[in-house]
């Protein structure tokens, strides 16, 4: 490598220099005026250092027609310093392990609604060990975590059906049946139901009845529905788009709509059910729906598994097996 892409950093660790930074930046945003917004400086700027970066490398690093996309080069440019950072990354964790007690923080990316049924536990357990150490936790969907772990951004998350990618260690949790959640009073109506609870699921026709609360397009468990209603021909109304799972239960509890409730939601349904005994929020497969939603721990291959990680680790693994309720009383 030619000189010059390095520097040492304000505390002495090896850093990149400004071009690196700005590829890195650019990579992820896949737009040179959208990567010079969000690092606050103007397109030429940010054109000029990535062609100062082309030259030093000797070959084209991105196209920008007929769109944005990043060369083999530039894919392997992007691949290395991802690893670097990484590496980076643990280097620090290491020395801060060793420096003080504890470690530095811990950043984990979990799903609001998920972290709502499963950190308050979790956490407990991990404080009981590991009182000194932060935990700064992230809210988004799987997608976008696989992208954080991928730039050093997360030090695992909990993914649900995450990509099979070579960089990633994946630790299987669990695999979620799913149900539809819907008001006794709302198939009684829609589906000519007398006594819903005698009916053991509903036909994939039956959806088309239903109005439902679905959750965004990008969502990993919106997709394995959609592919299943492609599949069957049908096309279920969406009157609701929310993307956490326990406020659609919510919704669905006000009786108006349906949605789809994955089985670490059973616990909250049966909360809400016992709200309205005469008319209860009530749970039943779909015929043909027999997808599960694989949770997984997910972890970067090079990252640094300090202590406290697999403390972490530990504790969520048991607050899951504490919440899996659809194999101690199970669905319809």
């Amino acid at each position: 490598m030619k000189p010059g892409l390095w520097y040492k950093g304000g505390k002495g660790g090896i850093g990149m220099n400004t071009g690196l930074e700005y590829f890195l930046v650019l990579a992820q945003e896949g737009s040179i005026s959208r990567a010079a917004q969000r690092l606050f400086v103007t397109q030429q700027s940010m054109s000029e250092q990535m062609k100062r970066l082309e030259e030093h490398y000797g070959t084209p690093l991105f196209v920008r027609r007929p769109r944005f996309a990043l060369t083999p080069a530039g894919q392997a440019l992007l691949a290395t310093l991802r690893q670097i950072r990484v590496l980076e990354q643990g280097l620090e964790a290491q020395l801060d392990q060793i420096c003080r007690q504890g470690g530095g923080p811990l950043r984990v990316g979990i799903h609001a609604a998920r972290a709502r049924v499963l950190l308050p536990g979790a956490v407990s357990r991990f404080r009981a060990d590991c009182p000194q150490v932060e935990l700064i936790f992230f809210h988004d969907d799987t997608q976008r975590f696989e992208q954080m772990l991928l730039n050093g951004e997360l030090d695992l998350f909990l993914g649900v059906d995450p990509r099979p990618l070579e960089e990633f260690q994946y630790i299987p949790l669990a695999r979620e049946p799913i149900r539809l959640a819907a008001r006794r009073s709302l198939l009684c109506r829609r589906l000519g139901w007398e006594k819903p609870e005698e009916y053991p699921c509903l036909s994939a026709g039956d959806l088309e009845k239903l109005d439902f609360v679905f959750t965004h397009d990008r969502s990993n468990f919106q997709r394995k529905l959609d592919e299943f209603f492609r599949a069957r021909g049908i096309a279920p109304h969406r009157a609701l788009t929310v993307a956490d799972a326990g406020l659609q239960l919510t919704l669905a509890a006000g009786g108006q709509e349906a949605c789809f409730c994955p089985g670490l939601f059973l616990g909250q349904g049966r909360a809400l059910s016992a709200l309205h005994p005469e008319d209860p929020l009530l749970f039943f497969p779909v015929e043909g729906l027999d997808c599960r939603s694989q949770l997984s721990l997910v972890l970067h291959q090079k990252s640094y598994r300090s202590p406290a990680l697999h403390t972490f680790v530990e504790a969520l693994k048991q607050e899951l097996e504490a919440n899996r309720l659809w194999e101690e009383q199970p669905l319809p």
